[in-house]
């Protein structure tokens, strides 16, 4: 049984809601009857743009956080971070050993929640990606997580999808590792 060990990251909560916020551009400041993009309550900035600002990122990131919080899907515990506490769609898991989180990549702390994941007594934990670091730090830490049998990265999206067996990989790399000092 696979338990899905995921980070989402953070809240749009004052955007959403039509709250105003002091506007940070500088034609806002000029023109103070315009307000930034970011503020208006109507705006339909492109995501790009949007996703740009980092107060809009952060805001976003942390409602969606709260949103996967609610959310039951039988068989699957979602874990998200809210700024540096961890929540969970479990309310009975117990997360005193990764929260709070003070890891500031989400790429690090889904390491720390596979670790979990087997600190709870999981065998086998799959890690969905893309990113390539995710892939790298899965390799390189299947070793320190003890009591492990594997560990899979689900990395690329849609026809480069592919599922990882990274600690197949890391066992094959440990043959290769030079373990000594000294010179090169």
């Amino acid at each position: 049984m696979f338990r899905r060990c995921e980070t989402s990251r953070r809240s749009l909560g004052p955007i959403l809601h039509g709250q105003p916020k002091k506007c940070h551009s500088s034609k806002a400041r000029r023109w103070s009857s315009s307000p930034c993009q970011r503020c208006r309550k109507d705006s339909s900035s492109p995501w790009g743009s949007f996703l740009r600002d980092l107060d809009n990122k952060r805001e976003l990131f942390n409602f969606l956080a709260k949103c996967i919080e609610r959310l039951h899907v039988r068989g699957v515990t979602i874990y998200s971070t809210f700024e540096s506490q961890v929540l969970c769609t479990d309310p009975g898991a117990d997360l005193q050993h990764i929260s709070p989180c003070n890891q500031e990549e989400a790429d690090t702390r889904l390491i720390l929640h596979a670790a979990d994941c087997v600190r709870q007594g999981l065998l086998r934990v799959l890690i969905r990606t893309t990113d390539t670091d995710v892939l790298v730090l899965a390799v390189t830490h299947v070793p320190q997580i003890s009591r492990l049998a594997e560990l899979w990265v689900s990395f690329g999206s849609g026809k480069s999808h592919k599922f990882i067996a990274a600690h197949s990989m890391a066992n094959t790399l440990s043959k290769y590792r030079y373990h000594g000092k000294g010179n090169f």
